[in-house]
């Protein structure tokens, strides 16, 4: 794949034309769907020509015939033979349980008048919503009710004042049973806390007798109402409960009917009589009729279907008003002009005709309805179609161009899914994650739904809002803009651009997660899987604590609430508290020697007194293991001291002869010898012996690179200007071999803090390294890249010989790039340029790809300061490092600028000069 395709243009482009084809798919599909119906979405699906054979049409029928049933509903329970009765007398309970079956018949025992129960419901809502206190609310319209428990079982009630007045006439008094509680207190409170149940005591009567075995106050609070209007068949509820058997005993029901009642009839009413008209006859192209044969009832907006007799006539002339439906309680009898009658027969009888109240469960019944496709009347049938003439030829359009930029829309999101994670700065086509993609997951997820969900909310408010303000300010319907549904095309379209703008956010970030290895390392649900795992591995241990919490928790079940056993429970509440607080000291102990040993403290010793079980275990565990750490680390020093001392050794041991071998050789050559084959071996003797040489003071210096016994002096130092020095220092080895450097520096000095002297000899030999292995006229690449708060060189070339191990195998040491062991180096080049980078504070990296060779150096950089504030900071730093390896704070002797080294010696070139590779 092309590296263009990872950009970050490119994805965003992307994504903001996949959040463009949504948009236009969801609002085409709105479109269609409101002009003529969703069922013309399906593909291949044709548009009908003519309005009265859409789905739409079907619906808006149905919407009406709906209302219609709906007024048809309301208009059984208010009036009598057609017109409103205000002296109807309506069935409380069935009115509370939203029975509509009113017919003027007290059913149930509880029944007022209509126009009592609308002035009382109007009463008791004012009144209840007004500003007057609760107090005086509940003075004016609320009493109280005592229940009165009979002998034989039954109840008795009294009105709370008329309880109080025959306790002080002596008709009823409470019994004295020895309570220090007199009968004043008893009646007081009895009255004044409705929330009192039975336990007041035995109520005789004015010759003492046992009248009553208890009373209490019935407890309902504001629903026992004041009685303003005459109830029917009694004077009040507390009477018909004492005289009626079925409502004895269920005072409060009754008062629950009346309260649901008084709450509900006055809106219901006010909606009756404000019930919009607009299906009169004359208003519309709609009629319906619906007539119960059972009861022989007919309804209908039309005068001319009025007869009963007449109405397979009514059912002609309906089917000849164009767009028609007949529903019977057989689905045999179903009759319409839609194109799918079998489709549509179910839902026209079941959930439009049957679902209403009017319509008996055994009625005998039809209901006809029909719309004049003449239009002779211009209503909403009449303006819908006109408006779908006009759209008509654009709706194929629409669904051609829905479906199309839903297609694109998945598209682009497998694009976005295969470039997701994916940069062009990423090295090694690694993928890059953001900071979001590092929460957990399932935060994240939690994140993403609450701030959509908030979104969506505050969305809908300003929708909602700005609509009502604009039709209240403009006088204008902005829901409906002929016959466009204007408003609910922009709301799909913002809700799926956001909903769309959060999909890719949580969307791509899971991808990236996918692809990155992480969507199940940093979860929520694998810390607790690795819980459940740890615990399983450790099965023994974790039984013993399932088992002793498990007795812990039936002990505190058993010890609840029991007062002889509540000392146990203490006990053992105590005993737990006691061990967790050792198990916790135990555990400070084990942390405090883990930390110990890991800064290196490894002759730290756990104390072992006041530990018990598998603590002391652990305990005993880490102390051994402190043992055997120090014992690896003492061998480990006594084995790398003996290799240094071995190295050095026999460095020295070489050097001495060496040296003899190498001054007779000069000796030789100033006798000027004229045999040429005596010159050709002294100077192959000479450059045996250099080579030597070099060899031993490398292996030397690996030695104390590798081991960190070596003294740096950090400085300020300008990279840019060491990488021209020592470009030029083998600029004439570059040419030699017809080999192009290509220098890319930046024109802004680069400042590191290193070893000016070590520095030189990481960068001279790999400098060195590309002048011998690159292939002979190719060219050399030097990149010198500024990054946020790093500066990176990277130095690239082809090499002359095959390749044929990998990268980290060129930086151990004696390891060559080239097979043949006749040329020039030690193979100790890179390793020393690696391990003195490393020990500087940088990195160094080796990259193979074919023939390619690169080298990637990266150090931290530092801001460039004054002469005077870079000399103190250098006399304060003294840090000693790792492995013996010093830092001091002295500057540079020999600098030729700031911080740079001068040119090293000519022994200096002949080191670095070693073989790299």
């Amino acid at each position: 794949m092309n590296k263009w395709f990872y950009s970050a243009t490119c994805k965003g482009l992307l994504i903001l034309l996949a959040h463009i084809c949504i948009v236009v798919s969801v609002v085409s599909f709105v479109w269609v769907g409101s002009s003529a119906g969703l069922r013309y979405l399906v593909p291949f699906e044709k548009v009908p020509g003519e309005y009265e054979a859409t789905a739409q049409f079907e619906n808006r029928m149905k919407e009406l015939s709906m209302d219609v049933l709906d007024q048809l509903d309301v208009k059984a329970k208010y009036e009598t033979n057609g017109s409103y009765n205000p002296d109807k007398l309506i069935d409380v309970v069935r009115y509370a349980n939203g029975d509509l079956d009113q017919d003027g018949k007290n059913h149930s025992g509880i029944a007022y008048r209509l126009k009592d129960l609308e002035r009382w419901s109007r009463t008791y809502e004012n009144a209840y919503e007004s500003e007057e206190s609760w107090e005086q609310f509940l003075h004016d319209y609320v009493t109280t009710v005592i229940v009165c428990l009979k002998q034989d079982g039954s109840y008795y009630y009294y009105y709370g004042d008329d309880f109080r007045n025959k306790m002080a006439s002596g008709e009823l008094g409470f019994a004295a049973n020895g309570e220090f509680v007199s009968k004043e207190e008893k009646l007081n409170s009895i009255l004044e806390d409705d929330n009192s149940t039975a336990g007041y005591g035995e109520v005789l009567d004015q010759e003492g007798q046992k009248l009553y075995t208890d009373c209490w106050n019935l407890g309902l609070g504001p629903e026992v109402l004041k009685e303003s209007y005459p109830l029917d068949g009694a004077a009040n509820l507390v009477e018909l409960a004492n005289t009626n058997e079925r409502w004895n005993g269920k005072l409060a029901d009754a008062y629950h009917a009346l309260s649901g009642t008084l709450s509900v009839i006055s809106s219901d009413l006010k909606d009756y009589k404000e019930a919009p008209g607009g299906w009169e006859e004359g208003n519309t192209n709609y009629s319906y009729l619906y007539v119960d044969y059972d009861d022989g009832q007919i309804y209908s907006n039309r005068q001319e279907f009025q007869d009963i007799k007449e109405i397979d006539h009514y059912q002609e002339k309906i089917k000849k008003a164009g767009a028609y439906v007949i529903v019977t309680p057989k689905l045999a009898g179903f009759k319409s002009s839609f194109n799918n009658p079998a489709q549509s027969a179910q839902e026209w009888k079941n959930s439009i005709v049957e679902s209403h109240k009017i319509i008996g469960r055994d009625t005998n019944y039809v209901f006809m309805a029909s719309v004049d496709t003449t239009y002779s009347v211009p209503d909403a049938f009449e303006s819908d179609r006109e408006y779908y003439q006009e759209v008509v030829p654009y709706i194929t359009i629409a669904c051609e161009l829905a479906w199309g930029t839903l297609i694109l829309f998945f598209i682009l999101l497998v694009c976005l899914t295969v470039s997701s994670g994916h940069s062009l700065r990423s090295e090694r086509n690694e993928i890059v994650l953001s900071g979001f993609d590092r929460w957990k997951t399932e935060i994240a997820a939690i994140f993403v739904i609450l701030l959509w969900g908030a979104s969506m909310y505050l969305l809908s408010e300003w929708g909602s809002g700005y609509a009502t303000a604009y039709d209240y300010y403009y006088y204008s319907d902005i829901w409906q803009e002929g016959g466009l549904p204007i408003y609910n095309m922009v709301m799909a379209g913002a809700i799926t651009f956001i909903s769309c703008l959060f999909f890719f956010w949580f969307y791509l970030s899971m991808v990236r997660r996918i692809k990155a290895h992480t969507l199940w390392k940093n979860s929520m649900a694998k810390s607790v899987a690795d819980i459940v795992a740890r615990g399983w591995q450790q099965k023994k241990t974790t039984s013993k604590v399932v088992i002793a919490y498990i007795l812990f928790l039936l002990i505190e079940f058993v010890t609840w609430g029991s007062t002889p056993l509540m000392v146990i429970g203490i006990l053992v509440n105590i005993g737990v508290g006691i061990f967790l607080v050792r198990y916790a000291l135990s555990r400070q102990k084990i942390k405090k020697g883990l930390v110990e040993i890991a800064k290196g403290n490894v002759n730290y010793k756990i104390p072992l007194d006041d530990l018990r079980g598998e603590t002391l275990e652990i305990a005993q565990t880490i102390n051994r293991l402190g043992e055997g750490l120090n014992r690896a680390l003492e061998k480990s020093v006594r084995d790398e001291r003996l290799k240094t001392d071995l190295i050095t050794n026999v460095s020295h041991d070489i050097k001495t002869p060496l040296t003899s071998i190498i001054n007779y050789v000069d000796i030789l050559k100033r006798e000027n010898f004229q045999d040429p084959k005596i010159q050709n071996y002294l100077n192959i003797l000479e450059m045996k012996a250099q080579r030597l040489k070099t060899l031993t003071e490398d292996v030397v210096e690996a030695s104390k690179v590798s081991s960190g016994n070596v003294k740096l002096e950090f400085m300020t130092l300008n990279l840019v200007e060491l990488i021209y020095q020592v470009e030029g220092e083998y600029e004439e080895k570059f040419e030699a071999r017809n080999i192009k450097v290509i220098l890319n520096m930046p024109d802004e000095p680069v400042t590191v803090r290193v070893d000016g002297r070590r520095m030189w000899r990481v960068f001279a030999n790999i400098f060195n390294n590309a002048a011998k292995y690159a292939m002979e006229g190719s060219r050399v690449y030097a990149d010198l890249m500024l990054q946020p708060g790093t500066a990176k060189f990277i130095l690239k070339n082809v090499s002359d010989q095959q390749l044929n191990i990998s990268a980290d195998e060129l930086t151990e040491r004696f390891i060559r790039g080239d097979v043949s062991r006749s040329t020039e180096g030690s193979g100790l080049g890179l390793s020393i340029a690696k391990n003195l980078t490393e020990l500087q504070g940088g990195t160094f990296e080796l990259y193979l790809d074919g023939d390619l060779f690169k080298v990637l150096i990266t150090f931290p950089r530092v801001r460039r300061l004054t002469k005077e504030k870079e000399i103190k900071k250098e006399r304060t730093e003294r840090v000693p490092q790792a492995g013996g390896t010093e830092v001091t704070g002295e500057p540079q002797k020999n600098t030729k600028t700031e911080g740079m080294p001068e040119a090293p010696s000519q022994t200096m070139n002949q080191t670095s000069e070693s073989g790299i590779k």
